[in-house]
This record gives C-alpha cells, sequence and structure tokens, in this order.
C-alpha cells in the first residue's frame, strides 16, 4: 500500500520518489556492505510502531532510534555510525546533527513507503527555528490510515460510448 501526503497537489508519495532524496542516495553510496542491515534495522522500528499502535510522530520515531530505544542497542548504535561517517567531513557539529537526523527521517519515511500498510503523512510545525535556514522546524507525523481517499486518485478514461450517453442528457 501507498505513502500518501494530503498537503501536497498529487498526494501519492511513490517507493522511488523517497528513494531519491538526496539523504537516502547519500545513504545507500556510503553504506556499502552495511545497507541491508541498516535498512533492516529502520524497518524493524517501524514494525514495532505498528505493534504498539497509533501515530508515528517525531517523537515516537526518534525514540525509536535513541539512548532508550526498544530495539537492540548494538543495532542503533550500527545505524548512526553509517549515518555519521557520511557527514564526518562536516565541521559544524550542530549542522552534522541536522544532517543526520534528516537522513534517519528520509530513511524512515522510505522505508514506510515500501510497507503494506496504507500510510498518510502530516506536517506539524515545531515551536523551533532551523538557525541555519531561520524557517520554522516541520516535522512529519505518519500513521496508518485506511480509509483515506487520494484527492488526486486517477480518474477514468471517457469512453466514446460514456461520452455520447453524457451529451444525450444534457437534452
Amino acid at each position: 500500500m501507498p505513502l500518501y501526503d494530503p498537503f501536497r497537489k498529487k498526494d501519492l508519495i511513490t517507493i522511488q520518489e523517497t528513494e531519491e532524496y538526496e539523504y537516502v542516495q547519500a545513504f545507500i553510496r556510503n553504506a556499502g556492505r552495511r545497507f541491508a542491515k541498516c535498512e533492516r534495522i529502520v524497518s524493524d522500528g517501524i514494525d514495532h510502531l505498528v505493534r504498539e499502535g497509533g501515530p508515528a510522530s517525531w517523537m515516537r520515531v526518534a525514540s525509536l532510534f535513541g539512548e532508550n530505544s526498544p530495539l537492540p542497542h548494538a543495532e542503533v548504535r550500527h545505524l548512526w555510525m553509517v549515518i555519521s561517517e557520511i557527514f564526518k567531513g562536516e565541521k559544524d557539529p550542530d549542522l552534522r546533527s541536522k544532517y543526520e537526523r534528516m537522513t534517519l527521517g528520509c530513511l524512515v519515511r522510505w522505508q514506510i513507503s515500501k510497507r503494506p500498510e496504507q500510510w498518510v503523512t502530516y506536517r506539524n510545525d515545531s515551536n523551533k527555528v532551523d538557525k541555519f535556514t531561520e524557517k520554522t522546524i516541520t516535522f512529519a507525523v505518519y500513521k496508518i490510515d485506511n480509509n483515506y481517499t487520494p484527492h488526486n486518485a486517477p480518474k477514468k478514461k471517457s469512453t466514446i460510448s460514456g461520452l455520447s450517453q453524457r451529451f444525450a442528457s444534457l437534452g
């Protein structure tokens, strides 16, 4: 099932689209043979959220990969080690931390887009301003919603007979 973002003009978020995010691509390039393990760690975290139920807010997602994670600590450390290697050349520790968190967020979004459930993502503003862009920081909330109806669902193509009937009904 897909991932939808109702605040976009085209609300369907495809696996290919999420895989093309620059942070995901940087992760794929740098993870090498560790890629499959890291992908499984993120997927296991999402499995944990699904079992718990409720929306996957940024705080719940962050707690999955933080110090008090319910996942094996060695795996969480391994994931962060691989992510941090991508930005080891960044001198500013705050900017490096921002990039690392954004990478994890993109990996979570990518893995959610591959899941069998129908997910919907919403954005919320935080009360914080990004010191690098001076914009309000937004965060994603993901939830399984099998009742969501896409606002840009493909329309049925008209047939000749269908058009004839429609024009005939006009009088």
